[in-house]
């Protein structure tokens, strides 16, 4: 099935997140054909401008609880490596990429975004990190949280698992530009397209300086720190037994 598509149009690719019916909640396939479509990328030098939506009007509510209902922390934790591997290459590639955050943007699919270059949301969007009020830490994405909107606030984000809009999440620094439903697609297609005419070595050597002057900021060590005290978490199932009973088969 494909829970993943991949649409290139000249300079510009499109990644849609294609489970709908469960409001594109991640898992180990979907990430497999994420990673795939990445690599696609990669190999296409014509391609400048990387669009990542959902469908169904939602980014994503994160993982796949179903998925990781029945495992050990350790087996928890080594699928939550794997997509973060996958995620954090997006960081690394050469074309800008852009996240568009609507409808619900929760846990792993606010993760995923943060490894983007630009976020942009919808007014009305559902974004957070609810990982801390079902049971545990979040298993990654943390360090480049702390990067965009600073310690304090993430802090707060993380602790207090709350649920903000695109016009809050703009305020905090979280996403760059906010529109409303309707304006959404049309602004994504002139961005897009704004950044589809600009050279590739000018993409790829501004990149690289941003990338330089960030590399005191590892935040592949916070995330792997950040899977340590989820797997820690993730073994106490007396206090997370309720949040799985209706996945649990």
């Amino acid at each position: 099935m494909e829970f993943v598509q991949l649409k290139i149009c000249e300079h510009i690719a499109y990644i849609t997140l294609n489970r709908s019916k469960v409001y594109n909640a991640i898992n180990s396939e979907m990430v497999k054909q994420f990673s795939s479509c990445i690599e696609k990328i990669e190999n296409n030098s014509n391609v400048r401008v990387v669009i990542t939506r959902g469908e169904g009007g939602n980014l994503s509510a994160g993982s796949d609880l179903k998925q990781i209902a029945n495992l050990s922390s350790n087996e928890a934790g080594l699928i939550e490596k794997q997509h973060a591997d996958v995620f954090r290459s997006l960081d690394k590639i050469r074309p800008i990429t852009i996240a568009v955050l609507e409808g619900y943007t929760l846990g792993g699919g606010l993760g995923l975004s943060l490894y983007h270059d630009f976020r942009i949301a919808t007014q009305n969007a559902v974004i957070g990190l609810p990982e801390v009020e079902l049971g545990w830490t979040p298993p990654w994405a943390l360090g480049r949280l702390v990067d965009i909107v600073g310690f304090s606030k993430a802090r707060w984000l993380t602790l207090s698992s709350s649920k903000i809009s695109g016009v809050e999440a703009e305020k905090i620094g979280l996403v760059d530009i906010v529109f409303s439903d309707k304006e959404i697609d049309e602004n994504i297609d002139n961005i897009a397209n704004r950044f589809a005419g600009l050279s590739m070595e000018v993409i790829v050597a501004t990149k690289q300086f941003f990338h330089q002057m960030s590399e005191g900021n590892n935040s592949k060590e916070w995330d792997d720190l950040a899977q340590k005290k989820f797997e820690i978490c993730f073994s106490d199932q007396s206090h997370i037994h309720n949040v799985f009973k209706k996945y649990r088969s």
